[in-house]
């Protein structure tokens, strides 16, 4: 057998193996990824360390699903300032099973951050509270199982209803910002997940801790969300100085009457041009 011909067929054979390993290993690839189920998990704080069994996960995607094999595991949830959360999940094979955990805030700063996102997960101490709320405003609304949505241009939640801010299942969407020049790219978002935004309470602003509720001229009136724990506060920043306060307290007054949102049930806070509070009583002096 002369050389060339010798070497031919090494190289046939080797390809021949090699064609081999890769459909062994492709068949027991699929063999494994057939075995497995998936995990969805929503957390409050949201960028909690993830770690199963021994394996640091680090932060993750929330409300996206995690591959793992059939059977149970071990998750714990860790972030400075919070007791360590720590659950045992059973995952069953073709399947997805879904995790709400709230992580307990041990230091004010900590209780702060959680009031700070104000989603669905705030509203029970217990992760069987916040699973219920879930599952009735859900239920209620079935397109706020798409949220909480994380993408690279905003962030879109539930977030407590200022329309509606005595009913448990009442919510609005909140969008956060990181750029003012990307407003229009998260409506349209939202309504590549089916959202109508004329058909939702939505507030949608580059701060999330003092969120444009109405604006014109005259006034803006933005919503306090950290500062309101029970009521929800209103602040109006004056815009127009050329007008008395009776007056102006009318025109905002009747300005969130005819949007909707119940004054009985908010409160308002008057902001002077440097956007410090100094009144909530209409009658003072600008």
């Amino acid at each position: 057998m002369n050389s060339q011909l010798f070497t031919r067929n090494r190289i046939v054979i080797a390809l021949i193996a090699l064609l081999a390993i890769i459909t062994v290993a492709s068949g027991v690839y699929a063999y494994s990824e057939s075995q497995k189920g998936s995990l969805r998990i929503i957390s409050s704080p949201t960028d909690a360390t993830l770690t199963i069994g021994s394996t640091v996960i680090g932060e993750f995607e929330q409300n996206q699903s995690i591959r793992l094999a059939a059977g149970s595991h071990t998750l714990s949830l860790t972030r400075d300032e919070f007791a360590p959360y720590t659950t045992e999940v059973t995952i069953k094979k073709g399947e997805e099973t879904s995790l709400t955990a709230q992580l307990t805030p041990l230091t004010d700063a900590a209780r702060n951050l959680v009031l700070g996102e104000e989603n669905v997960l705030l509203e029970g101490a217990a992760s069987a509270e916040m699973s219920r709320v879930h599952r009735a405003i859900t239920e209620e609304n079935p397109l706020f199982s798409q949220l909480p949505l994380y993408t690279r241009e905003f962030n879109a939640y539930t977030c407590r209803s200022l329309l509606e801010p005595d009913t448990e299942t009442a919510r609005a969407i909140c969008v956060d910002l990181p750029d003012e020049s990307l407003r229009e790219n998260a409506k349209l978002g939202l309504e590549y997940v089916g959202f109508k935004l004329d058909e939702y309470e939505t507030y949608i602003d580059t701060n999330p801790d003092d969120r444009t509720v109405l604006a014109n001229n005259a006034f803006r009136v933005s919503h306090r969300p950290k500062a309101s724990l029970t009521t929800p506060i209103l602040a109006i920043e004056v815009r127009d100085q050329n007008i008395n306060a009776q007056d102006f307290h009318n025109r905002v007054t009747a300005s969130l009457k005819d949007a909707g949102y119940p004054l009985d049930k908010l409160e308002l806070i008057y902001l002077d041009p440097e956007r410090r509070a100094y009144s909530s009583n209409p009658d003072i002096s600008l």
